[in-house]
Formats: C-alpha cells, structure tokens, sequence
C-alpha cells in the first residue's frame, strides 16, 4: 500500500469511527508508516543518487558530443584546405600541361613549316635541274644529237625524290 493522501484519510477514518483506540493497533499503524516511511526515504536517496549518475552522465555524453562535434568541423575544415590544395594543384599542373602543349604545337608547326621549305627548295632545284636538262635537250635536238642517255635516269631520280618529300610531309603532318 502506498503512502498517500487516501492512506492516511483512511486512518482517521478508522480511528474517528471508533472513538476510542487501541494503542498496540497504533504502534503497529505508526511502525508500519515509520517502516514505509524509512522505505521511501530510501528510495528517495536512491533516486536522487541514480539522478546524480544519470546528471552526470548526460554532462559526460554533451561534453562528449560537443568534442566530437568540434573534432567533425576541424576534420571538415582541414579536409576543405586540403581539397583546395589539391585543387590549386591541379589548377598549376593542367596550366602547365597547356603551357607545354602550347609550345610543342609552335615547335611541330615551325618543324613543319621547315620542313615545307626544305621540300619546296628541294623540289625547286629538281624543277631547275631538269628544265635545264630539258633546254639542253631541245638545244641538241638542232645539232642533230639524240638525248643524254641519262636523261630517263635522272627525270626518275627527281620524281623519286618528290615522292619521297611527298611521304615526308604526309608523315610530318600525321604527326601532328
């Protein structure tokens, strides 16, 4: 039985009813309230006891979720700067990749460049020395003399050479 309001009303009640009392019923009423009494107090302490753990133990797990939450923001933060690090790395190289890619483009232009001279000259001098040949050819033609025998070699000679520089150019350009 509880310790409450109705309890001790029902103890007046019984004791008023009556109108008289018997003393061992009394001693035996107030033990039993001195004995729940003694039980409450009991309770009560332990309560306040398991309150206290429980007070401290929630000030244990804040402060521990205050830790890990500031633990998390660093973690964030550092995490933020070395993606930005990384970034900015990668910023530098691919600047530098473009750098470089940028003059080994003029380079492959000037190498082609160059090389379309040389072949235009080459071709140039082949064009010369077979005109001359040519002029030679129809100068003897008045003098009643046949053709260098050479002549075939060397209009092969200079078509071979222009089919070489001809490979040469496609090769160069394929390369770039």
């Amino acid at each position: 039985m509880a310790l409450d309001q109705s309890y001790f009303d029902a103890i007046r009640i019984e004791t008023v009813r009556k109108k008289y009392y018997n003393a061992n019923k009394v001693e035996a009423l107030l033990a039993d309230i001195r004995r729940r009494a003694l039980e409450l107090t009991e309770e009560n302490e332990r309560l306040r006891r398991e309150l206290a753990q429980l007070t401290e133990q929630k000030t244990e797990i804040g402060d521990t979720l205050l830790s890990a939450k500031s633990i998390a923001q660093q973690m964030l933060q550092e995490a933020k700067a070395q993606a930005d690090g990384i970034v900015s790395a990668a910023e530098e190289r691919a600047r530098e990749l473009r750098a470089a890619a940028a003059a080994e483009e003029e380079a492959a232009v000037r190498r082609t460049e160059a090389c379309y001279r040389r072949m235009r000259e080459r071709m140039m001098s082949c064009v010369d020395a077979l005109n001359a040949d040519w002029q030679d050819y129809l100068c003897s033609l008045d003098d009643g003399e046949d053709a260098p025998a050479d002549l075939d070699e060397k209009v092969g000679a200079i078509a071979r050479e222009m089919f070489a520089l001809d490979e040469e150019t496609e090769t160069a350009g394929a390369e770039l």
